[in-house]
């Protein structure tokens, strides 16, 4: 079983498909997509996915500067 996933994971580093998800993000992108939050009826999962990458923006030092942290918080 566990030569298995070391197959699986060489097949991963061979093919460039693992990794960050997060790696290619955009700010304006994900802006646009923060007015998820204004829409009704509320889709939770949505909403968990775009702070997810708003996180993953902000503890990324070279992605994210102060006024970005202060329009998505203030």
């Amino acid at each position: 079983m566990l030569a298995s996933f070391r197959k699986q994971d060489k097949k991963d580093e061979e093919s460039g498909t693992s990794g960050n998800p997060y790696k290619n993000l955009e700010k304006a992108s994900v802006l646009q997509e923060a007015r998820t939050f204004n829409e009704t009826p509320v889709n939770a999962r949505k909403c968990i996915q775009i702070l997810t990458k708003i996180i993953y923006m902000i503890n990324q030092p070279d992605m994210v500067q102060k006024k970005y942290f202060h329009f998505f918080f203030c």
